[in-house]
């Protein structure tokens, strides 16, 4: 089953509960969790780390078909054009050298594709990862999209990319009204599309079974995409380890974070940290005013 969210149907259980929540004793009868936990503690915790790990597949896969796609469809092919827009309107930089050592002006396989694999392809996984821990917190429907590009703009833009105010670009290529405008723009525009994306596959991609076989394409598919990219590939294998960790010590971290209380506090956090946001991107955006 599922619950209505920005992600469609989401397992029901969350990511550490996917098991049953009674466990057959040896007569063939059910118990309570507590029961099970007083007379079989070692094999509950052990069901527990199992089913989590079989369900943590699924969540990287939506992570990482929803980055891919939105790298593909949206980040880069919207970067490249903003590039190009903005190489149109700087005919004084032509045959200058970026940051990333590309020469204005000139399209080349090779730039497009280092531009995808360590720009667009990372920034996209990131934005699905984001928006898998903070949907949650944020309201239904297109609202809830155009809230998250929103801080995305705010947490990452000014930070990463692409408003980053220690950028030399910026003095090479404008008018920096031009180049603040577009580049905003593309980031809610990608926000908004990682939301959609998410939410349309979510309610697609089936949950593995409770054998392992089950997860293999989840697996495989992982793999295959993660190593264009060793870093995220590592990151993936950290985080099964965490979920391990916390499915085996805390087995009520589930029922925590889901909780009401727990609910507000999140809210009041990304108000609060899109409020501590607000100087450093205006910071950005007079430096960037006054470099273009």
């Amino acid at each position: 089953g599922g619950y209505a969210s920005p992600l469609g149907c989401l397992p029901t259980r969350g990511l550490w509960t996917f098991a049953s929540p009674s466990f057959p004793c040896r007569t063939g009868t059910s118990r309570s969790p507590a029961s099970v936990s007083r007379h079989f503690p070692r094999k509950r915790q052990a069901s527990r780390v199992g089913a989590a790990l079989r369900l943590y597949p699924w969540w990287v896969a939506l992570i990482v078909v929803t980055g891919l796609a939105a790298a593909l469809i949206g980040i880069g092919p919207g970067g490249r054009l903003v590039m190009r827009l903005l190489a149109a309107t700087s005919p004084d930089a032509q045959g200058l050298q970026t940051e990333a050592s590309e020469t204005v002006g000139q399209i080349t396989f090779g730039g497009t594709a280092a531009f995808f694999l360590f720009g667009a392809l990372p920034a996209a996984v990131f934005g699905a990862a984001s928006f898998a821990v903070l949907h949650r917190w944020l309201p239904k429907g297109r609202g809830g999209g155009l809230l998250f590009a929103l801080l995305l703009l705010l947490g990452a833009g000014t930070r990463v990319e692409p408003l980053r105010a220690d950028n030399p670009d910026f003095g090479l290529l404008g008018p920096a009204w031009v180049a603040l405008l577009s580049f905003s723009i593309l980031v809610v525009l990608n926000g908004m599309l990682i939301t959609a994306l998410m939410g349309w596959y979510s309610r697609r991609l089936p949950v593995p079974a409770k054998h392992w076989r089950s997860i293999a394409p989840y697996a495989f598919a992982t793999i295959g995409v993660f190593l264009l990219s060793p870093i995220l590939l590592l990151g993936v294998l950290l985080g099964g380890c965490l979920v391990s960790v916390i499915s085996y010590g805390l087995p009520n971290a589930v029922h925590w974070w889901r909780s009401n209380p727990m609910f507000w506090i999140g809210r009041v956090l990304l108000s609060a940290g899109a409020l501590l946001c607000l100087p450093s991107i205006i910071s950005s955006i007079q430096s960037i005013w006054r470099n273009g």
